[in-house]
């Protein structure tokens, strides 16, 4: 079983725009594209997408999509602005044997991340915790922390080549 959780790509913070509403800035719209690519290319592409129905979540999807053809994403409500607790029983419904990209928001991300692998991982803007666990029951690994493994944290920056 594969999850990725990723934040969304950089935002604008454009003065009257709501912050549901925010679209990415110009280093998001770059960098979005550059951390699909990198999931392709490492064989993290999802087959299920479960994201924030927030603008910026929006758009990172499209521009994630260039590079991961064929996913139709769900966006819902429920994960703009999730908790921990949230998330966490959202990967709990959670189909077997696809891996499943979840796209959101902080604090709510890092934090499921944590709890989830028992690790530290601070999801910077287009940053993803790739995630796996045995078998085929996402409720069984969510009954406790830790029990996904922390594949590893992708840093877009590093991907994209912005130090």
């Amino acid at each position: 079983m594969r999850l990725i959780l990723l934040r969304h790509a950089k935002s604008d913070w454009a003065a009257g725009v709501s912050d549901h509403e925010r679209p990415l800035n110009a280093r998001g719209r770059r960098t979005a594209p550059q951390v699909g690519a990198w999931l392709a290319a490492q064989g993290w592409a999802p087959q299920a997408v479960r994201s924030s129905d927030a603008a910026r979540t929006h758009e990172t999807w499209l521009h994630l999509a260039e590079h991961l053809p064929g996913v139709v994403p769900t966006f819902t409500p429920r994960l703009y602005l999730a908790s921990p607790p949230t998330i966490i029983e959202l990967v709990r419904g959670l189909p077997a044997g696809e891996t499943t990209l979840l796209l959101g928001h902080n604090p709510g991300l890092s934090d499921a991340a944590r709890w989830l692998s028992g690790q530290p991982v601070d999801l910077g803007t287009a940053d993803a915790a790739l995630l796996e666990g045995p078998g085929d029951d996402w409720h069984a690994v969510t009954a406790r922390p830790g029990q996904l493994r922390l594949v590893r944290h992708l840093v877009a920056r590093q991907v994209a080549g912005d130090r």
